[in-house]
């Protein structure tokens, strides 16, 4: 059986596979999914919302991270209900709450998803 070597390298750059695979998984549960600019264990979660209401007014969602220290991304992704796909339609700002571990939603008018996902990724406290 043929053994797979984990390191790549193309020209001058070293590309770890076992990092390239990691960067692949979107879960629910915290993934470790490589590691951010300062070395630390970079982390990623996502939080499944089914009809998701987007008003004028603030709109939140608990996230559940645990010790979170950096938010380096949160990206948005919703289906409206023609079966069509948006990311931050109808959002004027989405925005990470770290004192009540939730996500803000800012929207321009009122409008419901029945499916969407908030993704994050982020590094911790206690790295």
């Amino acid at each position: 059986m043929a053994k797979l070597n984990k390191d790549l390298q193309i020209g001058n750059t070293n590309i770890n596979l076992e990092t390239v695979v990691n960067n692949c998984i979107y879960s629910t549960a915290e993934q470790i999914i490589g590691k951010w600019i300062n070395n630390k264990p970079l982390y990623r979660k996502v939080i499944s919302i089914s009809n998701l209401v987007i008003t004028t007014s603030l709109t939140t969602y608990p996230v559940g991270l645990i010790n979170p220290d950096k938010i380096v991304k949160i990206d948005l992704s919703m289906r409206y209900s023609n079966n069509h796909w948006f990311t931050f339609w109808h959002l004027t700002d989405i925005t990470y709450d770290p004192i009540n571990n939730k996500i803000l939603l800012y929207g321009d008018s009122t409008a419901t998803f029945p499916e969407a996902y908030i993704i994050i990724e982020y590094t911790k406290t206690t790295d």
